[in-house]
């Protein structure tokens, strides 16, 4: 009777035990594919996690921008908050810098004053890259004198321009969701940096048709006796904005 009694009661454990492992197991796996709810226990199912409150809010690392430019290897969107800005920051991992996403009190713009470098001369046609220096801001925006046009690098602190004939100054301020702050322009000169070639050989060459091209340069096309496969040949010039010869062509 003692020995029934004994299995019986061995059985009972074994099966409570079983029920309480398949119970937690359920309650971990409900869990993990559902939403979590603090402060509600029915936490909207579109949101991974969901909290309620009337009475408290959440915190969030709050850092000084040396304590941020501190930490190793930042995952990308990684927020923090920035005490010395006072504005909520996250981080992207392709331009590797801090972006403000909002500054809800002590909005203004920046104050740091960026310096250029780059050149004050240059010739009409030239890809030129103009470099600011000095500040850490949202993003740059540059100014450029009239006809220059941008290839790339707006909102970066590096550009780079094909100058026009037009003098005029090169300005890059820092700029945020509050505005633009100040600038320190260079004024730069734009000159024409052609000069007279030769083209051709010990031949005789003529000239028909002069195209300026996208970049500034120029296509030159005539006839040669100097080049090709002997009399009369069809000749093309490409030379850039300064005049040199990039490639030429004889065709016959």
């Amino acid at each position: 009777m003692r020995i029934a009694e004994r299995d019986r009661k061995g059985w009972f454990d074994f099966f409570t035990t079983i029920i309480f492992l398949v119970i937690t197991f359920s309650l971990f796996i409900s869990a993990y594919t559902q939403s979590v709810g603090i402060g509600t226990l029915y936490p909207d199912p579109t949101a991974r996690i969901e909290i309620r409150d009337t009475s408290r809010g959440i915190l969030i690392p709050r850092l000084t921008t040396n304590q941020r430019d501190g930490i190793d290897n930042p995952a990308h969107t990684l927020m923090i908050f920035n005490v010395d800005s006072f504005c909520l920051e996250v981080y992207d991992t392709v331009t590797r810098r801090w972006y403000p996403i909002s500054c809800p009190k002590r909005c203004c713009k920046p104050k740091c004053i960026p310096s250029i470098s780059g050149p004050s001369v240059i010739c009409s046609g030239d890809t030129v890259t103009y470099v600011a220096d000095g500040c850490d801001g949202c993003y740059y925006q540059w100014f450029l004198p009239k006809g220059w046009r941008v290839i790339r690098g707006q909102g970066t602190d590096t550009i780079q321009i094909i100058a026009d004939t037009t003098d005029g100054f090169v300005r890059v301020s820092i700029c945020n969701q509050c505005g633009c702050g100040k600038d320190d322009p260079i004024w730069v000169v734009s000159q024409s940096c052609r000069s007279c070639i030769a083209i051709g050989g010990a031949g005789e060459e003529k000239g028909v048709t002069v195209i300026e091209t996208s970049d500034r340069g120029l296509v030159l096309s005539g006839s040669t006796t100097s080049f090709g496969n002997g009399g009369r040949d069809f000749y093309i010039v490409k030379l850039n904005g300064t005049g040199n010869i990039i490639w030429t062509r004889a065709i016959g």
